[in-house]
């Protein structure tokens, strides 16, 4: 097998045996290092746009070796890795980060591309690439999420005029994805004075390789969580609960983040023993988690989509997430929970009641057909040939 690091810092080079009447595509995602819900679609984009035989270019200051290793080694052999140099600002560094970000991508094209698809956030400069046509997939508004208004109001007016000239590059998108229609009506509420086209909903794949085979006496009596380590995500409900059940075990997995240390300090100070965290685990440690747990939770209030929720789906994993935000358009009310009371009688129903979380593990798998990769790149290429006809 090639070695896909074997394909970065290469610029420019002609992909052999492709006629040049390819659409030429430059996918532009700052990081790649880590693996999220930013992350999935990014990838998901770039393998469903080689798929269908166009000629990528990704355009990305670090891919993380992790991603190079998994089951993404396949869509690296295919598509050229263009450096960009890792930008890491201080906290109020932000203006700094973004000028570099767009000197780097007028320094990194040598070719002006048919397309530009911008999978992270939205960029500076897009004005200056022409009449290129140019495709923003939106995971939630920049500069508007739930952690963004925890900013202390210094930092919020500090960043005004930064978001006001990202925000003015809206003019230039000419074809708008997110992520569900939750995403969808927050674009509209904050960006449509900006003139945007109208988004449209692509959900998000799931990517990774599932045993949902297990039955309910083969898992163990373990409640899993994933996502990052940061307020948002509240993992100390997670382990509130694990005093409430102190026969069933709890596990929160997630990346570790600097900036919220205090958070996961917090986390693991007294602790009960049937609760227990860890960072930054492998894909396939953690698909084994999703196969071997008898219930995901998650916790997330206004949760954008939830990635790790249609993976415990194809994990066979009963999934409850929060009564809001795009959890709502994945799940079934009977698998969304609305306070930390109805979260407990729940857990007790799925862990008490083998009929019951049998019942639902066989409508899970069902409700995870939907996100398949063949799904979503269906859906997308239908978007862009539709926004381009």
């Amino acid at each position: 097998m090639r070695d896909p690091l074997s394909t970065l810092g290469i610029r420019g080079r002609a992909r052999a045996g492709r006629a040049p009447s390819l659409r030429r595509t430059l996918v532009i995602h700052p990081s790649l290092e880590s693996i999220g819900g930013s992350e999935t679609v990014c990838l998901a984009i770039l393998r469903a746009l080689i798929t269908h035989d166009f000629d990528v270019e990704l355009l990305s200051s670090s891919v993380g070796k992790v991603l190079l290793h998994t089951y993404w080694d396949e869509v690296f052999s295919h598509v050229r890795v263009n450096r960009m140099r890792t930008i890491r600002p201080k906290p109020f560094d932000a203006y700094f980060r973004y000028l570099l970000t767009w000197e780097e991508i007028r320094s990194n094209i040598n070719e002006r591309p048919d397309m530009v698809f911008l999978t992270q956030e939205m960029l500076p400069g897009l004005a200056r690439l022409g009449d290129v046509t140019k495709v923003l997939y939106v995971h939630y508004p920049r500069f508007h999420g739930i952690e963004d208004r925890g900013e202390s109001l210094f930092r919020r007016g500090f960043l005004l005029p930064l978001s006001r000239a990202i925000e003015r590059q809206l003019r230039e998108i000419d074809l708008l994805i997110c992520n569900s229609e939750f995403t969808k009506s927050a674009i509209e509420r904050l960006w449509g004075k900006y003139g945007i086209p109208e988004p449209t909903v692509v959900y998000p794949p799931t990517l990774g390789r599932f045993d949902s085979s297990h039955a309910f006496e083969e898992r163990q009596d373990r409640v899993l969580s994933v996502g990052r380590f940061s307020p948002f995500k509240r993992h100390e409900i997670l382990k509130a609960l694990a005093y409430d059940f102190p026969d069933i075990a709890f596990l929160s997995v997630g990346s570790y983040s600097k900036a919220y240390q205090l958070y996961s300090h917090n986390l693991l100070e007294g602790s009960p023993p049937n609760f227990s965290i860890r960072f930054g685990v492998s894909q396939t440690e953690l698909a084994r988690q999703y196969e071997t747990s008898k219930l995901y939770v998650h916790l997330a209030v206004d949760e954008h989509f939830g990635i790790a929720i249609t993976e415990a789906l194809s994990a066979g994993c009963v999934p409850l997430a929060h009564n809001s935000g795009g959890p709502k358009e994945i799940l079934p009310k009977q698998l969304l929970w609305n306070d930390i009371e109805d979260l407990r009688q729940k857990l007790e129903l799925f862990l008490g009641d083998r009929k019951t979380w049998t019942l639902w593990h066989e409508k899970c798998k069902q409700i995870a057909s939907r996100y398949t990769f063949d799904t979503f790149s269906r859906s997308l290429m239908q978007t862009i040939r539709g926004g381009n006809n």
